[in-house]
């Protein structure tokens, strides 16, 4: 009797310490999702994540620093959203892309609407300039070297910061690394045909101007200038019927009559989200992103 009694006891003990165990164990793992900060993936790529560059929650990005024993051009990610959504995470896949091509990456989220408008992201993106003037030899960036690439709401941003980075959107922002290289994808550059796209952009692109005076000051197409120093790549989903290709093309036309350099690349079989599915694989768009930035950052 009193030896079942402790056999009973014995496999009470191991039934607890099991679930002990597995209680630890589980601890562990949250405990290490949650303090996740860096990482190294091998041979190749290190990830620091959600690094503040302001004081607003938005104001954090992710750096991707390929392993190289020389300095690396920068280019600097903006996702989309209509300007009120979206966020770093959406372009991920094209971070570590182009950071296992050469290049360091910073994939950076921006203050959004409604609490945020013109010109937050402007302000936004200085601040991220200014963080990489400080921080450069530490992550091997060369500040000569610098291209951005936009996406949807992104495309608009990146494209209206590059022929605007005279301005002191911080405090000494003019003084700030140069950006040379704009890649806009499914862009938004005019309000000419807005209402030929869909209602996201129809509401919230004017939405986001309301506090630009006047409101061309956050147009990209108004702030051309003859002989602007920065090369464009526009990329665009024939199939796009949110930012339509014509957005892209009076963008393009636009630069070219003012001396810019700028290629217009449509693809007939992609639209607004495909445009950029495929990147992360290295398709058609990710090569030609590839090459654009190799010749613009890349050559002496």
């Amino acid at each position: 009797m009193q030896s079942s009694k402790r056999q009973k006891l014995r496999k009470l003990k191991k039934l607890y310490l099991g679930v002990a165990l597995v209680v630890l164990l589980l601890a562990t793992v949250i405990i290490g999702i949650t303090c996740f900060q860096s990482r190294s993936l091998p041979g190749t790529i290190s990830i620091i994540s959600n690094w503040n560059y302001g004081t607003n929650a938005a104001q954090e990005f992710d750096i991707y620093v390929p392993h190289s024993i020389s300095l690396s051009p920068l280019i600097i990610l903006v996702h989309g959203g209509a300007w009120e959504g979206g966020d770093k995470s959406d372009l991920s896949g094209i971070a570590y892309f182009l950071a296992e091509k050469g290049f360091v990456v910073i994939n950076m989220n921006y203050r959004l609407l409604p609490d945020f408008s013109y010109p937050a992201p402007m302000e936004d993106i200085q601040m991220v300039l200014q963080w990489v003037n400080q921080n450069a030899e530490n992550y091997g960036i060369d500040t000569t070297r610098i291209g951005m690439c936009g996406y949807s709401a992104g495309g608009h941003l990146v494209a209206l910061y590059s022929l605007t980075q005279d301005k002191n959107y911080i405090n000494g922002g003019s003084m700030l690394p140069r950006v040379y290289a704009i890649a806009a994808l499914a862009g938004v550059f005019t309000l000419q045909g807005i209402n030929n796209t869909t209602p996201i952009v129809e509401d919230t692109l004017p939405v986001w101007l309301a506090t630009a005076n006047p409101q061309s000051l956050g147009l990209p197409i108004d702030q051309i200038e003859p002989g602007d120093n920065v090369t464009f790549l526009l990329l665009q989903g024939a199939q796009d019927v949110i930012a339509p290709p014509a957005q892209s093309s009076l963008f393009y036309h636009a630069l070219v009559a003012n001396g810019v350099s700028a290629e217009l690349k449509i693809y007939p079989d992609k639209d607004h989200t495909t445009l950029i599915s495929g990147i992360p694989n290295d398709d058609e768009v990710g090569q030609d992103l590839v090459s654009f930035f190799n010749e613009t950052l890349n050559s002496p």
